[in-house]
């Protein structure tokens, strides 16, 4: 590493030299691949009302067990579509992006399970050698 450098900094430097992919880190084009699903947090009070919506707008099976292990499974799947956990299907190159409206008035169990599911699909997807599958846009929106 040059001095002053940090690590990512020089993996990022070096990828851009030699031109090749860095795990993990996402491009424009990668952002033409996507499928994107909104979520009002809103109404969202409870763990169990999260789940609740994340079963409606993913369509998970009915056995869906409504805690953070079987969020972490049924988002996992969604590249795996032979598993039937989830009606939305991801490509080895598609991205789903979570857009979460008002995510920050939600509890710290809601805004917790959530972020742990996420980051151990992605972290599961960067272990594979494949880019995460599923990012998060962060958006407010006034009640009216």
């Amino acid at each position: 590493m040059g001095s002053g450098s940090t690590g990512d900094q020089s993996i990022v430097e070096r990828a851009k030299r030699e031109k090749y992919p860095v795990p993990g880190i996402l491009s424009r084009a990668d952002l033409k691949m996507e499928k994107r699903i909104t979520i009002d947090f809103r109404n969202i009070t409870d763990i169990s009302a999260l789940h609740d919506k994340f079963n409606a707008e993913l369509g998970f099976p009915d056995f869906y067990g409504k805690n953070t292990h079987a969020l972490i499974d049924c988002l996992q799947s969604m590249r795996f579509p032979e598993e039937g956990m989830s009606k939305v299907v991801l490509g080895k190159e598609e991205v789903l992006v979570l857009e979460l409206i008002n995510f920050s008035n939600a509890n710290m169990v809601i805004i917790n399970s959530l972020l742990v599911a996420v980051e151990t699909v992605n972290r599961r997807e960067l272990d594979r050698g494949r880019k995460h599958s599923i990012l998060l846009a962060l958006s407010f929106k006034e009640s009216h």
